[in-house]
């Protein structure tokens, strides 16, 4: 996954000086309404969405809420000119914000909790891959195990966990293929 920034607001003028400001640093990419984002997060996986809070349609809270349930790895960032204590609560508890910012928020603020966030997305990005490469290697070990101890078992595993993998293939199931391969295999009862 890229580390794209993804500004979303209904105010083309901030969204266009966002932009300026910060297209040397960051990859940055824009959307003027909710349904503009969830259509783009649709194509592209973004790292860091930050989203206004007042916009035509729906509100900042309900598509940062949208944007963890489609991205759960993309780092959420709410950031509004209506900082009350109500819509911060919302933010957090519903959307699982990583940061709530008012406008106007400063320029050396915002480009500090944009660094954050991208430390954030990082970070979680490790501990995926981790704990892929731990589940992978701990399979791995068994599989080993029942080629020893149940040779007949193992080919029949091997088999099964052959035509899911072809199937994944063929119907594109992409980054979750190596789920398929493991969640494929024989379980002991």
């Amino acid at each position: 996954m890229s580390e794209i920034i993804l500004f979303v607001d209904d105010d083309i003028q901030l969204v266009s000086a966002l932009q300026r400001s910060f297209h040397r640093t960051y990859h940055v990419e824009l959307a003027l309404s909710a349904a503009d984002a969830l259509e783009a997060l649709a194509e592209v996986p973004y790292a860091v969405v930050v989203s206004d809070l007042q916009m035509p349609g729906m509100n900042g809270i309900e598509l940062l809420t949208r944007v963890k349930g489609l991205s759960p790895d993309t780092v959420r960032i709410l950031l509004t000119g209506q900082a009350d204590l109500e819509a911060a609560l919302e933010a957090v508890n519903e959307g699982n914000v990583f940061r709530f910012l008012r406008k106007p928020c400063p320029q050396e603020l915002l480009k500090k909790t944009l660094d954050a966030a991208l430390a954030q997305f990082r970070l979680q990005m490790a501990e995926r891959q981790v704990l892929e490469e731990t589940l992978v290697g701990t399979v791995s070990v068994l599989t080993q195990l029942l080629a020893t101890v149940a040779p007949a078992a193992f080919g029949r595993s091997s088999r099964v966990c052959w035509c899911v993998q072809k199937l994944a293939r063929q119907f594109d199931v992409g980054e979750s293929a190596w789920r398929a391969s493991i969640d494929s295999l024989p379980t002991r009862k």
